[in-house]
């Protein structure tokens, strides 16, 4: 067992500052946070109103522009193939617009 003496709790400092931000700048957050939930709700927009077999061809050709390799091209359109046979189209589609938004704003950052 650790010594009790040594012991230090960052708990009280870290959630007062936490509380901090959030009061005074919670205004900032929720921008943001809108902006980026209005974003993924558009790419998914679009996704989902594309016909599926554009889609499938739009990672393909995301799969070969990136790896110059027919097997995974084949292996994206295959298996997305697989996706909508399984009846999961519509929450793939929810998972790729996440997906998307993520790698927009981690390449912004």
């Amino acid at each position: 067992m650790f010594p009790e003496n040594l012991h230090y709790s960052i708990r009280g400092p870290v959630n007062d500052f936490i509380e901090t931000l959030v009061i005074n700048y919670g205004w900032i957050f929720k921008a943001i946070s809108h902006a980026l939930l209005q974003s993924v709700l558009f790419i998914e927009w679009v996704l989902r109103g594309l016909p599926w077999w554009v889609v499938i061809v739009l990672f393909m050709a995301g799969a070969w522009y990136s790896s110059r390799r027919w097997v995974l091209t084949v292996a994206v359109g295959v298996l997305l193939f697989v996706v909508g046979i399984l009846g999961l189209w519509d929450l793939t589609m929810q998972t790729l617009a996440l997906m998307l938004m993520a790698t927009i704003v981690s390449v912004v950052i």
